[in-house]
């Protein structure tokens, strides 16, 4: 009797580890299925398609942005956001083609500040009559911008105020510069300047621009553009970028 007891016993304990083996399998069964699911969403929600800045205000040669969101990674969010904006021009610009040569400048500055920085920078597409040496007009074209950002994220993540302007300058004998009416544009002499427009509790922002002309027995045309960041409510730490070429 003794000996059926233990066997019993042996059998129900073999039974019990046999289901514990089954329940421990299909745990890790359950657990391999989900864990792509989880890290695919988990990366998702950190990718690009997450990234959309806000649209201060939009007009047909003069647009504004802006963005503050939590990111893990604030330079790769600023690619993000150009790659955006790049393919999302504001809706109701002109895609004009160039009527001559084209060229780009490019400018950038930076300002360390906390654990970060502050930048400046522009890209404008330019549309020239003539080649170098010959050039008779200068057109800003679709697709020319301007940003200003806050890298760090102390003292704070986002900046209390940002502000963002810009300037471009026309230099030479007889020249005559056009503007686009009513977008902020302002024309003093030769020199066109935007700004500065101001956005609040955000760490980017960007401004699209084009339909700036100007034309006569041109020499040089310049262009600059100055990003300012307040932090902690009274600190001003400001950023500046510009670049030139001769026509």
């Amino acid at each position: 009797m003794m000996k059926a007891e233990a066997g019993k016993t042996g059998r129900q304990l073999k039974m019990k580890i046999i289901k514990v083996m089954i329940l421990m399998m299909l745990g890790c069964f359950l657990s391999a299925l989900n864990f792509p699911i989880c890290g695919f969403a988990a990366e998702k929600s950190r990718g690009e398609d997450n990234i959309v800045p806000q649209a201060v205000y939009l007009s047909e040669h003069s647009s504004v942005y802006s963005y503050g969101g939590q990111v893990p990674d604030k330079e790769a969010a600023i690619k993000a956001v150009e790659k955006y904006l790049s393919s999302r021009v504001s809706p109701s610009d002109i895609k004009a083609e160039p009527l001559g040569y084209s060229y780009t400048l490019n400018g950038f500055g930076q300002t360390a500040y906390g654990n970060g920085y502050v930048s400046a920078s522009f890209h404008s597409s330019l549309d020239l009559d003539l080649p170098p040496g010959l050039t008779t007009r200068v057109t800003v074209m679709n697709g020319s911008y301007s940003y200003t950002a806050w890298t760090g994220t102390s003292p704070q993540y986002n900046s209390d105020v940002v502000m963002l302007s810009d300037s471009w300058s026309w230099s030479g004998l007889g020249i005559s510069v056009s503007i686009p009416p009513g977008v902020g544009f302002s024309l003093v002499g030769t020199t066109v300047t935007w700004g500065p427009q101001q956005v609040y509790n955000q760490w980017q922002m960007w401004h699209y621009f084009s339909g700036l002309t100007g034309s006569g027995g041109l020499t040089l045309f310049a262009e600059s553009c100055m990003g300012s960041h307040r932090f902690q409510g009274n600190t001003w730490v400001t950023a500046y970028a510009s670049n030139s070429m001769v026509v």
